[in-house]
């Protein structure tokens, strides 16, 4: 599923290492301290003497062209180096795990496990038994031959729990293809201890993970019941045109009886935007019960697939 490294990937890292060993270099001999260091206090004079020797912008301009000539096509790349998601380098180093902070040369091994914390950050919190709660409700609802589909699953580890306790068909869902890659070979290069956990899992479980986005998703067959966890109200998701579009991929999505149970994680200061998510799913016509922590939603307007 992923491709080898090739002796045209071995050129572009070596031309990447020998560039930015220089540059880091120079940022050495001649730039002022402080230098990176985790507890460091990231200001905008910081910012901008990283930015006169270490551009963030072409550090990541780099790596996407390996990352360009690596994986299948544009989509694969992780985020960060879709879009500019960081204002320096020491506000990418301060979201990665520490044995990659201050890096800026890799080997093949270090530049996998990279690519796949661009994609899974420590920040997003993707750990085991967070939503034990929930998943008695999904026990609860369990009916025979039942679907559920995973709604922006992480690198699978709820997806599994979920699956596990379930014994359903279940179908986990990420915008970031590495995470596919991670979910479905068992596999986080970047976070070995989550790593152990994901590989406790049955390989017989009935569970497949794809690519696709929260606000727009179609499957040929409905389910039973769509979790989406950690993600509406927080800080990707929390813009009402999202809302509307999540509301109209799952309302087409579930079947005539199907629910959307929704659980988070959040700090208090995330709760406006959740609670704001629940009365428009209600405006929408979907029938919601719980509160900003755990929630379930039905609709009768739901089309489903029949």
């Amino acid at each position: 599923m992923f491709p080898d490294f090739s002796i045209e990937l071995e050129t572009l890292l070596d031309r990447h290492n020998l560039h930015w060993k220089e540059r880091l270099e120079n940022w050495r001999r001649y730039a002022a301290p402080p230098w990176w260091a985790r507890d460091l206090i990231i200001t905008p004079e910081l910012r901008a003497a990283y930015e006169m020797w270490l551009p963030i912008r072409e550090f990541l301009q780099s790596l996407r062209a390996i990352g360009r000539a690596w994986l299948p096509d544009d989509t694969c790349l992780p985020l960060p180096l879709r879009h500019d998601c960081y204002l320096s380098l020491p506000d990418l180093w301060a979201a990665l795990p520490p044995y990659l902070e201050g890096k800026l040369c890799f080997s093949p091994q270090e530049l996998l496990a990279f690519f796949c914390a661009l994609a899974d950050p420590p920040r997003f919190g993707t750990i085991c038994g967070r939503y034990n709660d929930e998943l008695a409700l999904i026990k609860a609802f369990y009916r025979p031959n039942m679907r559920i589909l995973d709604v922006a699953c992480g690198v699978g580890l709820n997806t599994l729990e979920i699956a596990a306790a379930s014994g359903a068909e279940t179908i986990g869902l990420t915008s970031e293809w590495l995470e596919v890659w991670m979910a479905s070979l068992r596999r986080i290069p970047h976070d070995p201890v989550r790593e152990k956990d994901l590989q406790r899992f049955s390989r017989d479980l009935n569970v497949h993970f794809q690519q696709g986005r929260a606000e727009c998703f179609a499957f040929e067959k409905p389910f039973d019941l769509i979790v989406c966890n950690g993600l509406v109200g927080g800080r990707f998701f929390h813009d009402e045109t999202q809302f509307d579009a999540f509301l109209d991929s799952c309302g087409n999505s579930l079947s005539p009886k199907g629910h959307i149970f929704l659980a988070n994680h959040f700090h208090e200061g995330s709760k406006p935007d959740v609670e704001r998510f629940m009365r428009h799913a209600s405006q929408a016509g979907f029938a919601v019960k719980g509160d900003w922590r755990l929630m379930s939603l039905s609709s009768i307007y739901c089309s489903g697939h029949g």
